[in-house]
């Protein structure tokens, strides 16, 4: 195997074992630029060379599928894997069936996998308090107990989101590893062993996966992160057999290594490293390896999150997403488009007006967000709009009202008609109106019949939206939508993705010509009304 460059330095240093003989083996290594400080950190936090393509394979929420198909299928392969589990089955919405047994997990572990936490009920740590944090770690220590399993070293972050406390009650109960969103690979000479970045890999192909091992090289290892393989309750991370296969026959051909959380042991010092790289630990919350705070206007909970690059010019662009009910809206699933936007400069921003439809009450939160992100945070004046399904409703009225205020607006399956969704029966409480008083003042409230002053501002659209979309349909919303921004004169643009319903699939959240969209509209403060 090949051992990295910077590995094998720090290793013929260590057998040299003076500080004169650290300098003259590196510059026999042609290696001129490690520093003794690098060579330190290295030989404090390494146990051994890391060789490329090392890969750790995680399972995030006891789905059965890990019992029934995915532990058989590693064991055939010869692979290890981490199984992060919850009692997500437990809860009301779930159904006890989709989702691993105790006894189950119990034979994932005879199998020889290892058993990491996910708390009990899929805790989001940004709000959770650390002593309900501790509760939710101990029961299933507790549960691990009680079947002989042995107590987790290795935790999984639900939803991506991370905490300073919650980093800290990590490591006071005894966790060696932790596992969070970003970037696929993981350096221990960068990166806190409680802020293990992962690649998602669903709905990847095989020639993607093959793009990632390239980057498990010098000292770098591969992280990835699968769901159910079905995930029959969260079908917007299910993953198919047939794919899961097919990976790992990637893997093998590929020459990788494949192991647990747990494993990494054989290369680093956990507890070292957590006392050399405490500076990376957030004083805050985190997602998508960024800053995340969170605050209160009035009734409503906002957050923002800030991003890991600055533009040099100074300017603050930021996306507005909407809807915003909760710390999984966004979650994961935005995790790619976010990571870009975040490191090219953009804030990611939204607050929980819960379902207002697009209502008064609803715009006027919208408008305390606006003022304090402009003023406390010095963010663009002019803001890039992403409305999400229903989100439509809120952004779009907000926007009709403010179009000097905004930049652009890219949408995912975005609603546009209140009579198509949720219909005026539904929304008209939110309104204080009745379902006719709704119905006759629709002039005031419904988006597609409010777009003359975004066009005379001419606001840059772009809609991604499925031929196959049966709750918020194709032509009532983003169709009709557009063709009538274009006939206002409007810059408008309508990309149909076919076969495709209301759903998280790539075509939605892994555009890059959404992406490419916000980040071409995002940086000019002053735009032509011409």
């Amino acid at each position: 195997m090949k051992i990295p460059k910077r590995i094998r330095v720090v290793f013929a240093s260590l057998l040299v074992g003076s500080t004169a003989g650290l300098a003259g083996t590196a510059g026999a290594a042609g290696d001129a630029n490690v520093s003794p400080a690098a060579v330190s950190l290295e030989a404090s936090i390494l146990r051994g060379p890391i060789p490329d393509k090392q890969v750790v394979l995680t399972f995030d929420d006891a789905c059965i599928s890990h019992f029934t198909f995915v532990g058989p299928l590693l064991k055939k392969y010869g692979f290890g894997g981490t199984f992060f589990v919850c009692e997500m089955g437990s809860q009301k919405d779930q159904k006890p069936e989709d989702y691993m047994s105790w006894p189950q997990i119990r034979q994932l572990h005879d199998m020889g996998f290892e058993i990491g936490s996910h708390t009990r009920n899929h805790a989001v740590v940004t709000v959770t308090p650390p002593n309900k944090l501790v509760e939710e770690l101990a029961y299933i220590e507790n549960k691990c107990a009680e079947f002989g399993i042995p107590r987790p070293v290795s935790f999984a972050y639900p939803c991506y989101s991370t905490s300073g406390p919650a980093i800290t009650v990590l490591r006071e109960r005894g966790y060696l590893w932790a596992r969070t969103g970003g970037s696929p690979v993981y350096d221990p000479l960068k990166v806190h062993p409680l802020l293990i970045p992962c690649a998602s890999t669903a709905r990847n192909s095989p020639q993607s996966l093959k793009n990632l091992i390239a980057q498990a090289k010098d000292g770098k290892v591969l992280v990835l992160l699968f769901h159910g393989v079905p995930d029959v309750p969260h079908p917007w991370v299910s993953f198919e057999p047939s794919d899961l296969e097919a990976c790992m026959q990637v893997l093998k051909e590929t020459g990788c290594h494949v192991m647990a959380m747990r494993d990494l042991d054989r290369f680093v010092d956990s507890k070292k490293a957590m006392v050399q790289l405490q500076s990376k630990v957030p004083t805050t919350t985190c997602q998508y390896g960024a800053e995340r705070r969170e605050f209160s206007l009035g009734e409503n909970r906002a957050f923002v999150i800030l991003p890991t690059k600055h533009k040099a010019d100074g300017t603050k662009p930021w996306i507005w997403f909407a809807p915003s009910f909760s710390v999984k809206n966004p979650g994961e699933d935005h995790a790619w488009m976010f990571t870009q936007l975040l490191e090219s400069g953009f804030a990611i921003a939204g607050i929980n007006v819960g379902e207002s439809y697009g209502s008064p009450d609803g715009r006027a939160a919208y408008s305390q967000l606006y003022d304090h992100l402009v003023q406390k945070y010095g963010l663009s004046r002019k803001a890039c709009l992403l409305p999400q399904s229903r989100g439509g409703l809120m952004l779009y009225n907000w926007a009709a009202e403010n179009p000097e205020k905004v930049q652009c607006i890219g949408g995912i399956y975005t609603v546009g008609d209140l009579t198509s969704f949720p219909g005026l029966r539904t929304a008209c409480a939110p309104y204080h109106l009745s379902e006719a008083e709704l119905g006759a003042h629709l002039a005031e409230h419904n988006p597609i019949e409010r777009l003359a002053p975004l066009a005379k501002e001419r606001v840059p659209i772009l809609h991604l939206h499925g031929d196959r979309d049966t709750l918020v349909p194709l032509e009532k919303n983003s169709g009709e939508l557009v063709k009538r921004y274009q006939a206002m004169g409007g810059p408008g643009e309508l990309i149909v993705i076919p076969g495709k319903g209301h759903q998280v699939c790539d075509e939605f959240f892994k555009s890059q010509r959404l992406v490419d969209f916000f980040l071409s509209q995002g940086f000019p403060e002053v735009r032509s009304t011409k």
